[in-house]
């Protein structure tokens, strides 16, 4: 039996093997155990993901994202997660099943995942012993069950590596199939179409050029 009929097949409660989750590899792209950032057309596995340290720093040190960000993650807090029925194409009651139970149960949850898709585009949490637990975003990979840069590809897991990808032996990464992780990516990256895009990809030549002027302030203060 081919992989993918193994992981499509396989009960919730079985994860990837190493040897299953390393074949999606081209060996000729590790070294010493690790991976090596650079991925050729056709890979089954994604790219290096956006500069979320570089855009945690810009939260970090840039009064207006801080401000923006700060009343975002405020509004989204108070969210609870329900569908909402459509009845002769008119919007009806709200509704609530036990599939969004997850999400709801935890109140800090929604701030972990405006602040990941804020500052990386997308947000990842596993899901184990009835509860999602955050991931951090440029610490997970996407695997494909083709290239990954085709629109029909179909996503064939996700590999967390604890402590950063290129940083963690391949051996160490925890892999997850589809529907033990909540992935969330509201706005689609048009490049990358199996992930989402930060809000700041945009805007940081504008960031870039307001953080340089107030550095120049400090200077001109200084001197």
């Amino acid at each position: 039996m081919r992989l993918l009929d193994r992981l499509f097949s396989t009960p919730v409660e079985e994860r990837l093997s190493f040897n299953d989750y390393a074949s999606f590899f081209d060996l000729d792209n590790l070294w010493g155990g690790q991976f090596v950032q650079t991925w050729s057309a056709g890979q089954k596995v994604e790219p290096a993901p956006g500069d979320y340290v570089g855009n945690a720093a810009r939260l970090r040190s840039n009064g207006p994202i801080f401000t923006l960000m700060a009343i975002r993650l405020r509004l989204f807090s108070q969210v609870r997660w329900a569908y909402q029925q459509l009845r002769s194409g008119q919007p009806g009651d709200l509704i609530s099943l036990p599939s969004l139970d997850l999400v709801n149960a935890d109140p800090m949850l929604n701030q972990w995942m405006i602040r990941h898709a804020d500052l990386a585009g997308n947000f990842y949490g596993a899901i184990d012993r009835g509860k999602v637990w955050p991931l951090r975003p440029d610490w997970v990979q996407v695997i494909g069950d083709g290239p990954l840069e085709n629109y029909d590809t179909k996503i064939a897991g996700y590999a967390f590596f604890p402590g950063g990808i290129g940083k963690t032996k391949l051996e160490d990464a925890q892999t997850f199939l589809p529907n033990e992780v909540v992935h969330w990516a509201p706005d689609p990256d048009p490049l990358f179409p199996w992930r989402g895009m930060s809000g700041l990809t945009p805007v940081l030549r504008e960031v870039g050029s307001d953080t340089n002027m107030t550095i120049q302030k400090e200077k001109v203060l200084d001197n």
